[in-house]
């Protein structure tokens, strides 16, 4: 059901740790098999973490962090990206329960993806996925995401799964999720 637009995507601001860390425990409270992390892990982090966490994801060229907003009001979306090993790997793909259903997660995605073409790594985008996030899979796979190695346990939450994935591009360099190279 598409209630109306999703808001703004834009990229955190230095000073944006309280909210990153908002946000970020909002979502770990909300869906506790979605991420690799725990609440009662990242809400010991103190401030200067999710300061240092802010700072790297508003200006570096290997780390970023997107917000998705409205008007004046708090994130309700958010997605990460970082480079390890020659690659980009999404972290943090979440939007508030009120707001689903409006494109946020494409728009968060599309924006992220963007960043990653943008700064271009040695290998694909990659993240991971519970499985059972139907609708982040589909999402995923709309967008040219496959599966890339079997699934593995989540660690946290036994016996939930994180399903390794990454971007295939055609040969154009566009995503292959609808078959019209739109991602």
């Amino acid at each position: 059901m598409r209630r109306g637009t999703p808001g703004t995507v834009r990229r955190i601001r230095a000073d944006e740790g309280p909210a990153l860390r908002t946000i970020r425990l909002a979502a770990l409270a909300s869906d506790p098999l979605a991420f690799g992390s725990t609440f009662d892990v990242e809400e010991l982090h103190p401030p200067s973490h999710w300061g240092q966490r802010a700072s790297a994801g508003a200006a570096s060229d290997t780390d970023v962090i997107l917000f998705l907003v409205h008007a004046a009001s708090p994130p309700h979306g958010m997605v990460g990206a970082f480079t390890h090993e020659g690659s980009r790997y999404l972290w943090g793909m979440w939007v508030a329960p009120d707001r689903r259903g409006e494109r946020a997660g494409a728009a968060l995605l599309e924006a992220v993806l963007a960043w990653c073409a943008e700064h271009p790594a040695e290998h694909p985008v990659r993240l991971d996925v519970n499985p059972s996030q139907v609708a982040a899979v589909r999402l995923y796979e709309r967008h040219g995401f496959r599966p890339s190695a079997d699934d593995r346990p989540l660690g946290h939450h036994a016996p939930a799964t994180k399903r390794p994935m990454q971007l295939v591009r055609d040969a154009a360099g566009a995503g292959q999720a609808d078959g019209t190279g739109q991602i």
